[in-house]
């Protein structure tokens, strides 16, 4: 019968940098149950492994904005939560998945939807509605999606009034949230027409399949655009925040990590035999010899 107390598992620390050919974990103990544990351990550590570096290179991307990790309603599934856990250990600062915040001591960060615009509007009480029906519940916490009707038409000017309602009661907002359209040319705008109010500390979450690329072209595009328009390039890019979803938890682009398990060495007689597997590929000729992690 075998016994699973036999193994040892020594691992690199979460959230380090790891090279490439740099082992991740040794697993020392009988054949049997070394070779059993390969499925799950691999399972845990290639996904996790990948979504973490996705969300580093993101926060890396963001010349450090916030990263809100938005993924739940994309994840494959099971993964969901390994996915939000591996972008937290990877740099994303907060996540809108509750039960793994809760459990990981964080505060869960999201915003309202559009179909509680949507719903206001069936109603009769039209966006603005919507808005003073949130500030009502969240004065302190008051983040509004702009984009359901006309961002800088509506939305923006909207969400102006619901503001000022709020600061004369001695609150104050916490920002917008754009989901749509030309991010960077729409950040500019709404940061004007915020900062004009008097609420340039307010700040612009930015979503709709952002990955690191899609965020540093919106901070060029800003870099670039910015100034024209009379607007502080630097202090507007400190006050985005980027909620990113379905690029992070599904690791887009690089859909899988092809991390390994090999037999490097067998103990026989008190001394250590190196194993090695001979590939037709020099890449999947793993380096023999008993390691250290």
């Amino acid at each position: 019968h075998g016994n699973f107390a036999g193994l040892s598992i020594q691992a690199i620390p979460e959230g380090r940098v790891v090279h490439p050919n740099t082992p991740l974990t040794i697993v020392r103990g009988p054949m049997a149950m070394a070779q059993i544990v390969e499925t799950p351990l691999l399972n845990k550590l290639n996904y996790s492994t990948l979504v973490a570096t996705k969300a580093s290179r993101l926060v890396e991307a963001s010349r450090g904005g916030t990263i809100l990790e938005f993924g739940l309603r994309r994840a494959q599934g099971e993964g969901a939560n390994d996915g939000t856990r591996a972008a937290l250990i990877g740099g994303a600062h907060f996540s809108s998945n509750v039960g793994v915040s809760h459990v990981l001591g964080l505060t869960p960060k999201g915003t309202h939807a559009h179909s509680m615009v949507q719903l206001m509007m069936a109603l009769g009480e039209g966006e603005i509605g919507a808005f003073r029906a949130y500030a009502e519940l969240y004065p302190d916490d008051c983040l509004l999606l702009v984009d359901t009707v006309d961002t800088l038409q509506s939305g923006v000017p909207n969400a102006i009034r619901v503001f000022e309602e709020l600061r004369r009661k001695g609150h104050r907002p916490a920002g917008i949230r754009l989901d749509s359209g030309d991010q960077a040319y729409l950040s500019i705008q709404a940061a004007k027409m915020l900062d004009e109010a008097g609420f340039d500390e307010c700040a612009i979450v930015l979503s709709s399949d952002l990955d690191e690329l899609v965020i540093w072209q919106i901070i060029t595009q800003i870099q670039h655009e910015a100034p024209r328009y009379g607007v502080d390039a630097d202090k507007l890019i400190k006050r985005l925040v980027y909620g990113v979803g379905t690029r992070l938890i599904t690791s887009w682009g690089e859909p899988a990590l092809g991390g390994v398990y090999k037999l490097v060495a067998v103990k026989k007689d008190g001394d250590w035999n190196s194993a090695i597997k001979i590939s037709e590929s020099p890449s999947k000729t793993p380096t023999p010899g008993a390691k250290r992690a």
